[in-house]
């Protein structure tokens, strides 16, 4: 099973802003950059620091993430704008990036010296929490007055715990549809549907056209219609779009045994064993569904935003993007990424800033400019850093309506253990030798154990 940690090549980035207040008392007045202008409204707002100054670099800052190397040259560029804003501070940067991130997170704290600030997905937030690992961000933000109502709201949901806040999104992607335009002029296909909850854009409208766009040599399939991965995030809107549910409310009961849900991952096993337009597991492991889709061999494909940086190399390929069908609802699943703070920081208030600086709109459009994230806050998502006519895909609406119709994960201190476990026992779903109704009744009662554990 693609796990979600492996589903997301995650941009790393890091900025601060605390001291400003002390610089502008010692300097006289001058054009403030955007950077410096949001950092002196958020320390007004949060009031003097704690924190004195103490010296060129006498207060040592660290944070944590992952990324590749674009993103990486980002960090390091909004590194230097915090160290010109906070000459008393030195961050310092620990890149996981090849590595566990969770593992090295675990050692340092441990070892006593644990980052500042860092990244965790929306899974890790319960169990971070229950550690007392986290710092809760709520009083913060109120004596900030930070703005929050920028971040779509169910890209801030997902990190809460017993409605209390531990993160500030850093990215909010979501599922939806690639599709290449010359497969299906080819075979005389109409378009998908351009907007969600399209009346006409139903799970039997999408298999019409994957089976149209699926070609095949005697029993050999040459072209497949549609592909996607088979992780928790791909699976999830199936399970949605059909009317059922992964689990109920209160995170405490799983509903996979329930006749929607069971419905929507059997369509899903019989895309690929049924009616054979999807390529197995089996199959993607010799060649996965992006290079069948970049070699012209695979006409739609479930990927994320993030992923448009890969989709706009292909300049050989006119393609575009569509929203998932529906049956029961129009939905999709999302998630993304967050920063958070150690448990009581060694400077409360610096961290706080570092953390709210990071996730600010600044940062974010600097994230968003090195094109590897889908923006977490409106306001980036909707400027000319995500929105480029000039390039594809001519459906970028497609995006920025999503999150409307996205469906968080569930929340459990076990959700580790959970996955695992359907991991394991999907499996026989996804290579056909065993059906839904043959799984999941027995399966269910499992994962509610596990769920009330908490």
């Amino acid at each position: 099973m693609v796990t979600i940690m492996r589903r997301r090549s995650i941009l790393r980035l890091l900025a601060g802003a605390s001291g400003l207040a002390l610089l502008t008392a010692c300097r006289s007045p001058a054009v403030s950059s955007p950077a410096q202008s949001e950092t002196s409204a958020r320390r007004t707002a949060a009031g003097t620091p704690a924190e004195p100054a103490a010296g060129s670099g006498s207060i040592s800052l660290s944070v944590m993430a992952w990324g590749n190397f674009v993103q990486q040259k980002v960090m390091q560029q909004a590194l230097q704008e915090f160290d010109k804003q906070h000459p008393n501070v030195k961050a310092s940067y620990i890149s996981t990036q090849g590595g566990n991130q969770y593992t090295k997170l675990d050692t340092m704290i441990a070892g006593g010296v644990p980052p500042d600030v860092f990244y965790l997905d929306p899974p890790h937030i319960p169990v971070y929490a229950v550690k007392g690992a986290l710092t809760v961000i709520d009083s913060f933000v109120q004596t900030a007055k930070y703005d929050l109502h920028d971040f779509y709201p169910k890209a801030l949901k997902q990190y809460y715990w017993h409605n209390q806040l531990y993160g500030l999104p850093r990215g909010f992607g979501n599922q939806d549809l690639y599709w290449n335009e010359d497969l299906f002029t080819k075979a005389g296909a109409s378009h998908p549907g351009e907007h969600w909850n399209d009346p006409a854009w139903t799970v039997d409208a999408f298999l019409s056209l994957a089976d149209r766009l699926t070609r095949r040599q005697g029993s050999r399939v040459v072209q497949y219609g549609y592909g996607q991965a088979l992780g928790l995030r791909q699976w999830e809107p199936w399970v949605w779009i059909f009317g059922g549910q992964v689990v109920d409310p209160t995170n405490r009961r799983c509903l996979l045994d329930q006749p929607p849900a069971m419905a929507g991952l059997q369509f899903l096993a019989d895309l690929m064993h049924k009616y054979q337009v999807m390529p197995t597991p089996q199959y993607t492991q010799q060649e996965n569904n992006t290079n069948l889709f970049a070699s012209g061999r695979l006409a739609m494909n479930m990927d994320i935003p993030a992923a448009l940086t890969s989709y706009r190399k292909l300049t050989s390929i006119p393609w575009d993007v569509a929203p998932l069908p529906k049956k029961a609802i129009a939905a999709t699943s999302g998630g993304g990424i967050c920063w958070a703070m150690i448990a009581k920081p060694s400077h409360p208030h610096l961290t706080w800033d570092l953390l709210s600086w990071v996730a600010g709109k600044h940062v974010q459009t600097m994230e968003c400019q090195a094109a590897t994230v889908a923006p977490p806050r409106q306001s980036v998502a909707n400027s000319g850093c995500y929105v480029k006519p000039s390039v594809p895909p001519k459906h970028m609406e497609v995006f920025l309506n999503a999150p409307t119709y996205v469906h968080i994960d569930p929340q459990s201190v076990y959700w580790a253990q959970i996955d695992t476990l359907l991991g394991k026992e999907l499996g026989y779903l996804w290579d056909g030798s065993k059906t839904a109704q043959e799984i999941l009744p027995n399966l269910t009662p499992k994962i509610t154990a596990m769920l009330q554990q908490q």
